[in-house]
């Protein structure tokens, strides 16, 4: 009984990365969630099947790694080092190597894990010490002097200065405990956040130091922070543009592999180019705000006009990341999927047999019209913007409707 089930549980897991395959190659990302969502009440197999399961100790799992590592076009020398691993762990290994289509199915997966013993632990040990010091005789003269501390000048900045703090303490220690991150990642990640909350913690003692509902001063240096994350996503544009410069050009123009490969490695700097426009229109709002805040009059009203204002500015920005990175991801998946339909229309008129049903059939395919032809011409870092003039075009668009 025991052997059926571990081979059920076996049987799901190869279908996983059949799924998996599919994906890499341009399956639509709404289906694979929802075949993962077998896992939602079975978190025990997801265990065993992922971080329990070593890859090269399963014939037929490993097979179907193989698979994964071809359309990847990772050389097969470099295999061993990935089927040695437990499935969880090759795909982290393959997360850290920037192939941007793990780190959906890594979210994916993570997303089913129970909250780590620590969290809960740490939540109700808070929960227990707010209610004790509420409870307590004590907690009424705290009240009193934190009301009074609320309506002071300086008590909104100590607010937001203790809550700069407390946020970067937590963040820094999730990107540090991060395994989907590398050394590298982790370090250039908590550099530009650790910058972020130097310069709000000057902001935010000047603040206090001033006594004043705003100053110019400390407007600016808030804007100075916020710049900041600009200047990381220019690093990291850069970064991707230089891969993208290097990228080795396509030796063979039928292969459809290389092809993909290529795009997905163009992925990052599509998708850094527009992180960095939505932080830069952030911070130039940002400065609209704080002049507002600076030299308005008003008083109360405007300070608290300007707070629902930043308030409402991060939100946005925090949407428009989320889209962002939801449309690249959605629009690298129909240039795979094009390709690939390309090379299969190309590959059936040149196996099949000249007769005259083909003889009929050829002009309604327009083969001389074809995307491939074209893209076989093309330097390859032309080739993004030809699939993406293509996918604008009927011909390419019907065959991607369900």
């Amino acid at each position: 009984m025991q052997n059926i089930k571990n081979f059920k549980k076996l049987h799901n897991l190869v279908h996983d990365l059949a799924h998996f395959e599919i994906y890499l190659k341009g399956g639509d990302t709404s289906e694979l969630k929802r075949y993962l969502q077998y896992y939602d009440k079975r978190l025990d197999e997801l265990k065993i099947n992922y971080h329990q399961t070593v890859i090269n100790t399963i014939p037929v799992v490993e097979n179907n790694v193989k698979n994964l590592l071809k359309n990847l076009k990772i050389p097969s020398y470099q295999w061993k080092e990935y089927l040695n691993l437990t499935v969880y762990n090759f795909l982290l290994k393959l997360h850290r190597e920037s192939h941007p289509q793990i780190a959906y199915l890594l979210k994916l997966l993570d997303e089913k894990q129970p909250p780590s013993q620590f969290r809960i632990f740490l939540g109700i040990g808070v929960g227990i010490a707010f209610m004790s010091l509420i409870a307590s005789p004590q907690m009424q003269g705290v009240l009193l002097s934190l009301e009074a501390l609320l309506t002071s000048v300086i008590g909104l900045p100590i607010l937001g200065l203790i809550y700069n703090l407390s946020s970067t303490f937590y963040f820094v220690y999730q990107t540090q405990t991060d395994a989907k991150k590398d050394l590298f990642s982790r370090l250039y990640d908590n550099f530009f956040l650790l910058a972020n909350t130097l310069i709000n913690i000057m902001a935010y003692s000047f603040w206090i130091a001033a006594a004043t509902p705003m100053t110019p001063l400390v407007a600016g240096l808030f804007v100075g922070a916020s710049i900041v994350n600009v200047v990381k996503e220019v690093a990291s544009l850069v970064q991707e543009y230089v891969k993208f410069q290097n990228l080795p050009a396509i030796q063979n123009p039928s292969d459809l592999l290389a092809h993909q490969t290529y795009l997905r490695q163009t992925h990052g700097f599509n998708k850094h180019r527009n992180v960095l426009l939505i932080n830069l229109a952030t911070s130039v709002l940002l400065v609209g705000v704080m002049a507002a805040w600076c030299f308005i009059p008003g008083g109360l009203m405007v300070t608290l006009g300007a707070l629902t204002g930043i308030g409402i500015l991060y939100g946005l920005k925090h949407f428009a990341l989320k889209q962002n990175d939801k449309r690249t991801r959605n629009a690298l998946q129909k240039q795979l999927k094009a390709v690939e339909k390309e090379y299969d229309r190309i590959q059936l008129a040149e196996l099949s047999p000249v007769s005259p049903a083909l003889s009929q059939l050829t002009p309604q395919l327009n083969l001389e019209n074809t995307i491939i032809p074209e893209i076989n011409e093309l330097p390859p870092n032309q080739i993004p913007r030809k699939i993406e003039e293509a996918l604008e075009e009927d011909s390419l668009l019907m065959p991607l409707c369900p």
